[in-house]
Parts: C-alpha cells; sequence; structure tokens
C-alpha cells in the first residue's frame, strides 16, 4: 500500500446517518419492539451504543456516558453482534474507550471487512504525534482534560514543512486541513471556544508504540505534507488488506 495507516479503520462505513439523541429511551419493562416487524432484542440503549461503534471508529465515555456504560454492560451480546461481522469489540476501561477492529489478525486470516483503511498526510501524522504527547502530559500531570490550541498545531506544522516549500499558502491550506481532518475523525473535539481543541483519550489507546516509532520515522521522509506516506509498505494493494494490529487507529 502506499499510504500511512493507523490499526483501525476510518468510520466512513456506509451507514444512514440519523440524530439518536432524538429517540427517547425508555427501557422499562421487557417490551423492547421499537418498530413494525422488530425481532431485535437489544435495549435501545445498547442498540444506539451497537449504532455508535459500527459508524465511528470509537466511543468515548467523556461524550458518550450512557452508551459507553451500555457497552460495558452489554459487551458479550454486542460481541457476538460484531464477530457474526467478523469484528471484534475492545473496551478500554483505563481511558474510557471502545472501538471495533477486525477479527483474526493475529491468525493472519483475511476475512472479508467492513472497515475502509485510513490513510494519513504527514501534517496529519504530526498532528497526532503532537496531539498524544499533549495528552500523555496532561494525563500525567493529573489534569482533568487535555487540550490543544489551533495555532498551536499550526505553528508545530509550519516547524516541520520543508524549507523549500514554495507555496505558502497552499501549504497552510493544507495544515488547515489536516486538523479539519483529525477533528471529524474525533481525536479532535471543538469546544466552546473555537481556537481551542480538546484532545480525545482515544489517541493513547489507539495510537500504539509501534504507530508512533513508524509515524516518526515517515515525518523524516521528504515529501510534501499533503501526500500521504506509508512507513511500513508492504507493497499490498488489495482492497481487503487487513487493518494494522491493536486497537482502532488501531
Amino acid at each position: 500500500m502506499t499510504d500511512t495507516q493507523l490499526e483501525s479503520a476510518d468510520d466512513h462505513e456506509t451507514v444512514i446517518e440519523g440524530d439518536l439523541d432524538d429517540l427517547e429511551i425508555d427501557d422499562a419493562g421487557d417490551d423492547r419492539v421499537y418498530f413494525d416487524g422488530d425481532t431485535g432484542t437489544l435495549r435501545l440503549i445498547t442498540r444506539r451504543a451497537l449504532v455508535l461503534l459500527l459508524k465511528r471508529t470509537h466511543v468515548a465515555a467523556y461524550r458518550h456516558q450512557r452508551e459507553y456504560q451500555a457497552i460495558v454492560e452489554d459487551q458479550d451480546e454486542l460481541r457476538s453482534r460484531l464477530n457474526d461481522m467478523f469484528l471484534e469489540l475492545v473496551i478500554d476501561p483505563v481511558n474510557e474507550v471502545a472501538y471495533k477492529r477486525q477479527a483474526g489478525q493475529e491468525l493472519g486470516r483475511a476475512f472479508p471487512t467492513l472497515l475502509i483503511n485510513r490513510s494519513y498526510t504527514r501534517d496529519e501524522i504530526a498532528v497526532l504525534l503532537r496531539i498524544r504527547d499533549a495528552h500523555h502530559r496532561a494525563k500525567r500531570d493529573g489534569e482533568e482534560g487535555a487540550y490543544v490550541e489551533r495555532a498551536e498545531l499550526l505553528e508545530t506544522l509550519q516547524y516541520i514543512r520543508p524549507a523549500d516549500t514554495k507555496d505558502q499558502v497552499r501549504a497552510d491550506a493544507v495544515a488547515v486541513r489536516a486538523i479539519e481532518r483529525l477533528t471529524e475523525d474525533r481525536f479532535l473535539q471543538v469546544t466552546e471556544d473555537p481556537d481551542r481543541l480538546r484532545i480525545s483519550p482515544v489517541i493513547e489507546t489507539l495510537l500504539t508504540v509501534e504507530q508512533l516509532q513508524a509515524f516518526t520515522e515517515a515525518l523524516t521522509v521528504d515529501s510534501p505534507p499533503e501526500q500521504r506516506v506509508d512507513p511500513g509498505d508492504d507493497g499490498d494493494d488489495s482492497d481487503d488488506a487487513d487493518e494494522p494490529n491493536s486497537e482502532e487507529v488501531r
């Protein structure tokens, strides 16, 4: 492959978009029929949690407390449903993050997959490394949450920009887009202050030590910031290539 990839897949799976918060949760009693012909057995909050697991790379307790708790409480049932799709459920109780990953990786087996490989540009890799470091420091210092300023991230990307970059305006636009992409991927969350971003704890769970090393090495490659780099290119360009091994950026 020619793109840098995290172990988990990007959640661009084809799932109908809908506002789960519009659904009223009422799990009182044993009646779990929510629409005509409903044969499902999960309570409503757990169904919401399953949809989030399928749609997104992860479910974090700090943002979806009820859904995360439902995943923990009903993990056996959810594991079974994900296993039917050749997926595994992983729960990190320390960082309170849950995510799915491709099954059978440790055995080297290639099953049909719903996951799509997510590649990252050099600028995106630089931001990932920067926010993981910031989250680690905040956690070490006992802070309740980790935050970063947009300006800090842009300065970081300007610092690593090749000295011979001719089109600075275009490079700045690429840098802004890198931050937007990682916000869309929910590694970063917008706060009330649009210039201040919260770092999701999932960054520590999903970005493994091996990937940290590979990504750091990728930044030494002399390539444009918008070019997608593969620190571990194995030449496999198949659509069903296994996701990296660990968690969901995995």
